[in-house]
């Protein structure tokens, strides 16, 4: 006997042709055998889930099983679809990847350099936003943080930046040292980041990896 999640795993999905640069599938409530089951799945997901922002409207996610699902809003008896895409991961990507984005990057103020490893924020096969990595013998620096403008707002940032300190702190340096526009102040601050040093268009933060 199928559970409610494993119904909502397995349950028939549909991509969504017409909207092709937003990859994801749906199920429609008239393919299922219970509406009671897909009833309890969309409550489900919207009790459990996640408040995220997509164009500017706000919807409830609830990630499982490198998925995420989520529904339109309306009250449950109306609701016809449940809608699931990919799940966002970050991955090492390359300098090639990340070219067309630079001269946009480097307007705000984003600085880039030879030797840095990069990571990307990938979602249905596109990519969001990126930092990179240089390693040093005394400190590692995160640079060259960048999210696309039509996902600002949604955590891309928070969750690039969260990677890139987690994979800095395994290093055994003393320091890690980023170069922050007043945009990304805050959210250095947060993980404890100090400043250290004003120039004309950033400001230098150091942690200690302790």
């Amino acid at each position: 006997m199928e559970s409610m999640l494993e119904k909502l795993i397995n349950a028939k999905y549909i991509f969504a042709k017409t909207m092709p640069k937003n990859p994801h599938w749906y199920t429609l409530r008239v393919t299922w055998h219970s509406e009671k089951v897909f009833d309890e799945c969309v409550q489900f997901i919207r009790d459990n889930g996640a408040i995220e922002y997509y164009a500017r409207k706000q919807y409830t996610c609830y990630y499982l099983y490198g998925y995420k699902y989520w529904t339109m809003g309306n009250p449950i008896n109306k609701t016809k679809l449940i809608n699931r895409a990919a799940k966002p991961m970050i991955t090492h990507v390359s300098k090639s990847e990340i070219e067309k984005f630079m001269p946009i990057a480097k307007k705000e103020d984003i600085c880039f350099a030879n030797n840095t490893n990069y990571y990307g924020l990938l979602d249905s096969g596109e990519l969001k936003g990126f930092g990179g990595l240089l390693i040093y013998s005394n400190k590692v620096v995160i640079k060259s943080l960048y999210v696309q403008k039509k996902y600002r707002g949604n955590g891309v940032f928070k969750e690039l930046l969260k990677h890139l300190m987690g994979v800095a702190s395994k290093d055994k340096t003393r320091y890690i040292e980023a170069n922050c526009t007043d945009m990304s102040i805050r959210e250095f601050k947060r993980l404890g980041f100090e400043k250290s040093k004003l120039y004309k268009n950033c400001v230098k933060m150091i942690h200690e990896n302790l």
